[in-house]
């Protein structure tokens, strides 16, 4: 039974009546049927093992998305940059191909192909986000839900800065925060450094793609200026929809290859913010790999590292070594950088004469 949660909506007693069925069957010895109940409304699928059906779901799978390379493999896109800026755009949802025309030949039609294909209020998936939301049940107050989910894609990740941009207490968005976290639609990552300090992120690409490219420049597209309104959404595209993705596939790629890069098992790989108090600032480290021996009083950090899409230089590791100081428990960290532009000839120079020092391009974060 397909979009099982679309069938609640009209008989919301099923599950009960599926339970009497389930009970009768065994207890009467019928001949055994197995039963399929399939939604892409998380939220509401997640329910079914928490009420009348509970003890009788013999199996919960959640179908997850393509990764990047399944994705790239399944466009048939060669070009890494291409491949990381449409998995940036739709993520690894395979079905999204089909309400496509085509797709993306090149960097040189890249630009034509969002305004045509995902930007055109002719295009099926202009409105993918809000469609997205609308088949989650119980998430009443839409409108709290929406400015939850543009302020969490407009860069504030805090539960602090998200009450703060909201003009709410911090208490009353732990909500709305909660529920969509349910849902799917935020990822709640704990630094793993620091107890207590989580950050939010928007989970799937196509609803941050749309907080940030379409909904402050709605009327634009609407009235038919898709190349007016992207041209002028370059800057926050790549701030706050490339930048965020590529750091989360920096740590995807650590997470795959960190053991044998570092010559020491990885056992995860997160964020944290280390406080300088000299410098008086917060350093925001994008990429964290814990060994063996970490747990909830002891943290073994294997490494720390900065990801970013322009080119790295050598002042980059100097801060990397400066917040390597600044950690109790990573006296021997090693150092991890990864970029989509390149690394300066004084950073390759340097990483070439040391052992701690790695260089990760987006060449090979799409070739492993």
């Amino acid at each position: 039974i397909d979009e099982f949660p679309y069938l609640l909506e009209k008989t919301p007693e099923l599950p009960s009546l599926l339970q009497r069925a389930v009970d009768s069957s065994q207890e009467r010895g019928w001949p055994a049927v197995r039963l399929v109940l399939c939604g892409s409304a998380i939220s509401v699928m997640a329910e079914l093992l928490e009420g009348p059906l509970r003890g009788r779901i013999q199996a919960d799978l959640l179908v997850r998305p393509f990764d990047h390379l399944e994705a790239a493999h399944f466009w048939g896109i060669t070009d890494p940059h291409l491949a990381f800026r449409l998995d940036a755009i739709l993520g690894g949802t395979p079905g999204y191909r089909e309400l496509v025309r085509r797709t993306p030949s090149s960097m040189d039609d890249f630009d034509a192909w969002v305004v045509d294909e995902v930007l055109s209020p002719a295009s099926a998936l202009f409105r993918e986000d809000e469609w997205l939301l609308g088949e989650q049940r119980g998430l009443e107050n839409r409108g709290l839900y929406l400015s939850v989910l543009s302020t969490v894609a407009g860069g504030a990740t805090s539960e602090s800065a998200i009450a703060s941009a909201l003009g709410r207490s911090q208490q009353s968005v732990l909500h709305p925060l909660g529920a969509l976290v349910r849902a799917g639609f935020l990822d709640k990552d704990d630094d793993v450094l620091r107890k207590r300090r989580p950050t939010y992120r928007v989970a799937d690409p196509i609803i941050r793609f749309h907080q940030v490219v379409r909904h402050p420049r709605a009327a634009m597209y609407e009235d038919r200026r898709g190349a007016e309104a992207w041209a002028d959404s370059q800057q926050s595209f790549g701030s706050l929809v490339l930048g965020p993705h590529f750091e989360q596939l920096a740590r995807r790629h650590v997470r795959s290859v960190g053991s044998a890069l570092l010559g020491q098992p990885v056992v995860t790989v997160g964020t944290t913010v280390v406080n300088d108090a000299q410098q008086r600032a917060a350093h925001e480290v994008d990429v964290v790999a814990l060994g063996p021996g970490s747990g909830p009083r002891r943290r073994v950090v294997e490494a720390i590292g900065e990801a970013k899409l322009r080119e790295l230089g050598v002042s980059d590791l100097r801060r990397l070594e400066r917040i390597r100081g600044l950690l109790s428990g990573a006296p021997g960290a090693q150092f991890i950088l990864v970029s989509e532009l390149g690394f300066a000839e004084d950073l390759k120079t340097e990483a070439a004469a040391r052992l701690d020092v790695h260089l990760i391009s987006l060449e090979e974060i799409y070739s492993s």
